[in-house]
Parts: structure tokens; C-alpha cells; sequence
């Protein structure tokens, strides 16, 4: 940052920006290029601090966790000091449900969009050896950090952003209750460290576990392309050989070729009805490298991990029968459609990328089972009458293809305050024809 924009940031700057606080940041800090000048520090310790956080809880409507520095807040009672609160309030917000509402996370609005989701991390941490030493390469704002230090592994964190390691220290001291130590801009809480250097210096010598999380925004565009992340592929083959294991994070998108395909495992990882990430994985008992891998970490399905091979083709039919099944993105993601198909003994209905269909209901965590009430081509005014008949008020709408069709709308429309029964509607091409296929869900 030029030392014209490091004069003009002060505190009292801050608050002249209050009615754009949500630009404020990303105008004076652009990601890997700043450095904290006194000023900032001093604001971001105030931020950090036990006053500064329930300052934000009250802004955000999350619930107090020490209501006795209420009555003699002076963070919360300083003007300066608003728009920065209200700042980290509204991110805060903005990372809910992927972050759960009651804990506390310091964020800059780059850093929010680069971090895992929490359930993601902790999956990643359970799968590591117990205990084990972990370098966590490019650790960003330290949410994979925290993870893997909660889970009892002792972590060195590494990235280049100063501001990325501070908030990473700051988020690790919140969850693991033990004070933040800094000397120069590396941090130390409790056996854990945060160091503030450029990953690439590490990765030759680097022989314990390690996670890496390549920058896939280096020019502030996000991009699926490996060979254009920060640090590229390219750089990082070295770890295959000399490292323990480890993982590296990827967009589900990203397309990789040799070592990768024959050295790692590539598991795609599901949460909230999303696939959130791809990861290379080896060393780690539980993958087999050259497979691919699906799995789904939300908190109201039981965790589960299904392998298998991209290039299986399953059975079509162009007619659904007694049940209908829809499966988890992070499955489609990586190409296991067919072998999931094959594997629970069911039918693609039309081509592999709709939904499956089979005669048995299916209780499998991956999957969402319908039973048919009836199916008819899609026709709208025709589907009325149908769910007129059936009685059907509430209706849920999904879809697979159609992609002319709005199933936020379709639901709004056809949903009835007379019928007194629910009904999924699920909306399938094949071949050339859209179908409506009525049913109810089996999943309870």
C-alpha cells in the first residue's frame, strides 16, 4: 500500500466512511499487498478484543457472552470506532449458516469468501491421524487452523497477508480460550503458530501433514484453473513425495491432470445441498489414491463418504417407477453418478445427470428418496387440475434440466392455501420432454 493511503487511514478516516463501510476495506487493504501500519493495528486489537466482540454481538443480534463489559464498553461508545463494528457485524452475519451464529470469527470480506465453510473444516480435521503435526499453507483468516487445533492436532499456520495472520491468531485465541502472543508479525497461541512468510519457501522441506489453500482470487477474479492459483499445481508436486500426507483445497470445478490423478484421491465434499470444495488427498488411510470420492458434511445428515469409478455408466429408463431419488451435488460433482446408481441397484431417469429411479425406497445418507404418486408431461395448467385433485396445498419444487422453468416461481403458483396435503413436485427432462413427476418424501 502506498504511504499516501497508509497517512490517509486513521481511525477518524474510518468513521468519515461510515455510509460505505461496506467498501471501506477492500478500498484501502487490497488482498496480499498491505501492511498494517500502527493506526490499523491498534484498531484491529480493539476489534479483537473481549469489548470489541460483544460490541459486534450486540450490532449482529447475536447473544451476549459477557454481559458484564456492557455497562463500561468504551469500544462500543467510541464514533470512530462504529463503522469498523458495523463492518465486522455485517460480515459476521453474512457468514451465517455457514459459520454457526454463536461463535465469534473477525473476517475482511476477502478472506470470508476464500475460507472453507466450518462443517468442511472440521470433516477435514477428523480425517487426518490423531494428534499429528499439521503445516496449514496459505491459512488465510485460520479457519481450517482452528479446526485442525481443535481436533488436537498441533498446527503451523503460514500465509503472506499480515492482516490474514493476525485475524488468524485473533480467531484461533477466541476458540481455543488461550491469549494470543506476537513477536514482529508471527503469532504463538498455546503450542500453535502463525507464522507471516511466503508458503512457497516452505513447500521443499516441508515432511509433516500438510493442508494448503491455494489463493484462487490472484487477480481478484476467482478462477478454476490450477495453473493460475497462488501457489499454481505446478509448484506444489514436491509434497506428493516429501510430506506425510496431506490435502490440498480446490474449486469443485478445477480439472487436474498427472501426478494428481494417479497420486491422490479426489474427494468432493457437500454441505447445505452444495458442493463446497474438491480436494487432492494422499497419505491419509482412508482414500485410496486414483479414486474419486463424494462426501456430505451438513449437521443434519450423518456424515458419509462414498468412492467410486467416474467412468461407470448405469441403466436409463424413460418411465420413473415406485420411488424417485435424489442425491447429494457433491456426488454429481464428482462424476459418481453412475456408480452410485449401480452401487444401491437403480435406474437413471432419461440421461446420468437427472435423478434415479427404482422400485424399493432407499435409506442411504447420500440420497433423498420420493415415492411417485403419479407422473404426466409437464403442462402447467394440467398439473393444477392434477394437484387440485390430489388435494395438494403446500408443494415443494425441484428440478433437474428445464432449465426454462422457475421452480421458485412453479411453487409460489401452484402452491394452494385450500388443498391440506404436501407433495414434492419434481421436474425431469427426457430426452427431449419435460416431465412432472408428483411425489411425497420418503425421508420422514
Amino acid at each position: 500500500m502506498s504511504d499516501v493511503l497508509k497517512s490517509k487511514f486513521t481511525l477518524q478516516s474510518a468513521a468519515n466512511f461510515h455510509e460505505n463501510h461496506h467498501k471501506l476495506y477492500d478500498r484501502f487493504f487490497p488482498y496480499s499487498t498491505y501492511h498494517m501500519t500502527q493506526y490499523d493495528y491498534t484498531t484491529w486489537q480493539a476489534l479483537t478484543s473481549i469489548e470489541g466482540d460483544e460490541a459486534i454481538r450486540q450490532i449482529a443480534g447475536q447473544p451476549s457472552i459477557a454481559q458484564a463489559v456492557l455497562s463500561r464498553n468504551e469500544i462500543a461508545r467510541n464514533p470512530s470506532m462504529r463503522p469498523w463494528l458495523q463492518y465486522q457485524a455485517d460480515l459476521r452475519k453474512r457468514s451465517w449458516p455457514r459459520f454457526p451464529k454463536e461463535q465469534s470469527w473477525f473476517w475482511t470480506d476477502t478472506l470470508l469468501q476464500q475460507a472453507s465453510d466450518w462443517q468442511s473444516a472440521i470433516f477435514k480435521a477428523k480425517q487426518f491421524p490423531t494428534a499429528c503435526e499439521i503445516v496449514d499453507l496459505c491459512s488465510g483468516v485460520g479457519v481450517d487452523t482452528t479446526a485442525f487445533a481443535l481436533h488436537q492436532h498441533r498446527v503451523t499456520a503460514i500465509d503472506l497477508d499480515p492482516l490474514a495472520c493476525f485475524l488468524a491468531a485473533a480467531n484461533l485465541s477466541w476458540h481455543l480460550g488461550i491469549p494470543k502472543n506476537q513477536s514482529d508479525m508471527d503469532f504463538t497461541v498455546g503450542n500453535h503458530q502463525i507464522l507471516c512468510n511466503d508458503a512457497r519457501s516452505y513447500i521443499p522441506n516441508c515432511t509433516n501433514y500438510v493442508h494448503v489453500d491455494p489463493d484462487r482470487r490472484p487477480d481478484l477474479i476467482r478462477t478454476t484453473q490450477v495453473d493460475l492459483m497462488e501457489p499454481p499445481l505446478s509448484e506444489l508436486e514436491s509434497l506428493l513425495t516429501r510430506s506425510r500426507g496431506g490435502m490440498i483445497k480446490l474449486a469443485p470445478a478445477s480439472q487436474v491432470t498427472s501426478p494428481w490423478n494417479e497420486k491422490t484421491c479426489r474427494l468432493w465434499i457437500g454441505d447445505r445441498r452444495q458442493c463446497r470444495q474438491q480436494l487432492l488427498v494422499w497419505g491419509i488411510d482412508t482414500f485410496s489414491v486414483g479414486t474419486h470420492c463424494a462426501a456430505d458434511v451438513s449437521q443434519d445428515h450423518p456424515q458419509s463418504i462414498f468412492a467410486g469409478d467416474p467412468q461407470a455408466l448405469s441403466f436409463a429408463t424413460t418411465e420413473p417407477e415406485a420411488y424417485l431419488f435424489d442425491f447429494q451435488p457433491s456426488i454429481r460433482a464428482a462424476n459418481l453418478t453412475g456408480a452410485l446408481a449401480n452401487h444401491l441397484n437403480v435406474k437413471s431417469l432419461g440421461d446420468i445427470t437427472g435423478y434415479l429411479t427404482g422400485s424399493t425406497a432407499i435409506d442411504h445418507p447420500l440420497v433423498d428418496s420420493y415415492r411417485v404418486i403419479e407422473s404426466t408431461g409437464w403442462d402447467e395448467k394440467k398439473v393444477k387440475r392434477l394437484l387440485r385433485g390430489k388435494d395438494i396445498g403446500r408443494l415443494t419444487v425441484k428440478k433437474r434440466g428445464c432449465r426454462q422453468l422457475d421452480p421458485n416461481r412453479l411453487q409460489n403458483s401452484l402452491s394452494s392455501e385450500n388443498g391440506s396435503h404436501h407433495a414434492v413436485l419434481l421436474l425431469a427432462e427426457i430426452g427431449r420432454k419435460q416431465v412432472a413427476i408428483l411425489a411425497e418424501s420418503d425421508n420422514g
